[in-house]
């Protein structure tokens, strides 16, 4: 029975995940175990939403009324356990896979979150892009205007990329490529050395 010890962010409690043959385990801390199993799983999917300040992945699998969830939090290079929670996350998809080929794994966040994402960012960039255009029109501020609009691109980028309308993608979970370890910073070379101007 495969395991996986990580810790999902920086700070808080480690999990322990553990992928059996027809069901899942997963530990949080201290507290009470969840438990899956395979035959009851209506809904799975493996989200990578990402914002200016982390990214966020996970596992999610829908039983009826009770969710199953095993998510990992990336904050810039700082990712110690993110190649073990990758593989674990891999195993669980593909163990799942196997077992219920009947069932699509799908690939982003789910519908409620889209519609949260999706106005979230349209309540963000709607006010700034008025303000840009008005700014835009008048001489002594183009510059700022323009700046403006130029900062609601990404914004609309975000929104479009969250529209809840959109198709839900079937995920291949051949796909799933592991995290790169933690980065360490460079240490500086030593100088070369000089030879003794007296020699």
């Amino acid at each position: 029975m495969p395991q996986y010890s990580y810790s999902p962010s920086l700070v808080g409690s480690g999990h322990l995940l553990e992928v059996c043959a027809d069901h899942a385990r997963i530990t949080k801390g201290n507290k009470p175990a969840q438990i899956v199993n395979y035959a009851d799983v209506k809904r799975a999917r493996f989200f990578d939403i990402s914002s200016p300040r982390r990214r966020s992945l996970g596992v999610e699998l829908e039983t009826g009324g009770r969710k199953f969830i095993a998510e990992y939090a990336l904050f810039g290079p700082m990712n110690p356990d993110a190649e073990i929670y990758m593989e674990g996350a891999r195993t669980l998809l593909q163990t799942l896979q196997a077992k219920r080929p009947d069932l699509d794994i799908l690939s982003g966040p789910g519908r409620r979150d889209q519609i949260l994402l999706f106005l979230f960012f349209c309540v963000i960039g709607l006010p700034i892009a008025v303000l840009g255009m008005l700014f835009a029109s008048e001489q002594d501020a183009r510059h700022v205007g323009l700046a403006m609009l130029a900062l609601t691109l990404p914004i609309i980028l975000m929104a479009w990329a969250n529209r809840p309308w959109q198709r839900q993608l079937a995920l291949d979970t051949t796909d799933l490529r592991p995290i790169p370890p933690e980065r360490k910073p460079k240490t500086a070379s030593p100088p070369p050395a000089v030879p003794w101007a007296g020699r």
